[in-house]
């Protein structure tokens, strides 16, 4: 693995290209370290997701009462002990919200909030030691809970850039959002953009009423998958009958939930957000099969069925960041990213469905009728974000983009086999 000087050298040298190349930077999300530090993410991740900064949150046709400073705006709070922290907030970008009938779940946010992982991030309590400026308190849970409702507010009543789908807030999409945030303190308004991106990508599935569906994805296909790639560790957690529904939380939340290193959630999301939205499953089966972590699963077989399953859960405070070497007993995110890569390469996505409906030990047909409806499972092949841009169309695609008065083809970024990790990653068969 490269050091980090000259990983950073090298993805500065893709950054001052007057044309970045998208799947370089996807290349270098799923090598040693990622995209490295905060700085280079603030100035990727919204790349990787096809946003552009310039362009407002918030649809031409949504209602907007423009900006607001703190969440008392949000809960109609006029307690004068708030306005020290109006102030304190002034420096940062306002985060539009909206006027909608969403006041029934702003109270539900604020306390999430209050308990969030932003609030036990290890780096960051070492910060806040150091005094470095960063947002904590009152001033920083104003500002994530801000960028959570604008992102789910906008898209309450089915409007904005969801395309008609509601977002319904959960309880672990604030934690998804502290990972975002913790990334990009002083910028608020491009955070809420990413933040938006993945709940209509990686998330939409979540972001339905309920959970069905996301169980749906892991009571199909977790087991199949697991069979394929581990038949011991399959056979043993049948007999075992843990479910797969006990790794709901790590997919809802993008694993946020439970890593309390903002360094290494982040690094786990450079790979998460640039890629296909089903990169989680096969990262769940990654952690779980890595020998260290399978053993510790094997080594509880005496134990009741509880007590594997928060063995089971709590593999991720192993997770290590790729550069740390202190931890005998954990694992890099790099390691599972690899094992994932290989996982994918073999069983694609768009091979998810035929596997399910194959296994040997059968399917619920109900739940296997909802799992033909999951979002997740009727994306373009190119789909690694939600709405694929000029740079993630196949040799196909971009040959329809042909102008028949021009003759010409735009300038774009095609996937090739320069890149290999990421076209495995994007869902993209060779």
């Amino acid at each position: 693995m490269m050091s980090r000087q000259e990983k950073v050298k090298q993805i500065e040298e893709c950054l001052s290209q007057s044309e970045v190349n998208i799947w370089q930077l996807r290349e270098f999300c799923l090598t040693g370290g990622g995209l490295i530090n905060n700085d280079i993410r603030q100035r990727t991740w919204y790349k990787l997701v096809g946003i552009d900064p310039n362009q407002s949150v918030l649809s031409d046709d949504c209602p907007s009462t423009g900006t607001v400073d703190s969440i008392a705006d949000i809960l109609d709070d006029t307690d004068d002990d708030d306005d020290d922290d109006d102030h304190d907030d002034d420096h940062h970008d306002k985060v539009p919200i909206l006027e909608t009938s969403f006041s029934e779940d702003t109270e539900l946010i604020s306390r999430d909030v209050g308990r969030a992982v932003y609030f036990r991030y290890k780096s960051l309590q070492e910060t806040k030691k150091n005094n470095e400026s960063l947002n904590f308190g009152d001033s920083g849970k104003n500002i994530l809970t801000k960028i959570i409702v604008s992102t789910v507010s906008n898209n309450a009543n089915g409007q904005g850039q969801g395309g008609g789908r509601r977002l319904n807030y959960y309880q672990g999409f604030h934690d998804v959002a502290s990972v975002i945030f913790v990334t990009m303190p002083q910028k608020p308004e491009l955070a809420s953009k990413i933040l938006q991106r993945i709940a209509l990508s990686h998330l939409r599935d979540a972001m339905k009423k309920d959970f069905t569906y996301s169980s749906a994805l892991l009571e199909t296909t977790f087991f199949p998958l697991l069979q394929v790639f581990d038949e011991e560790l399959h056979d043993f957690l049948i007999l075992r009958e843990l479910e797969p529904t006990v790794f709901l939380t790590w997919m809802i939340t993008l694993f946020a939930h439970d890593i309390h290193d903002s360094e290494v959630a982040s690094r786990l999301f450079d790979a998460i957000l640039a890629f296909h939205p089903l990169l989680p499953l096969y990262l769940t089966l990654a952690i779980l099969i890595h020998p260290k972590n399978r053993q510790k699963l094997f080594e509880a077989k005496n134990k009741e069925v509880g007590m594997l399953q928060v063995v089971a859960t709590r593999l991720l405070s192993g997770l290590m960041n790729d550069f740390d070497t202190s931890h005998q007993d954990g694992f890099s995110a790099q390691e599972v990213i690899d094992v994932a890569l290989g996982f994918m390469k073999r069983i694609p996505p768009e091979s998810l469905l035929s596997l399910a409906k194959q296994y040997d030990l059968g399917q619920c047909k109900i739940v296997m009728k909802r799992s033909e409806l999951l979002c997740l499972f009727n994306l373009p092949q190119s789909s690694a974000i939600v709405q694929p841009n000029i740079d993630s169309i196949n040799e196909k695609e971009k040959m329809n983009l042909v102008d028949d008065n021009e003759k010409t083809i735009p300038t774009v970024f095609l996937p090739t086999k320069e890149y290999p990790n990421a076209l495995i990653a994007a869902g993209i068969s060779s």
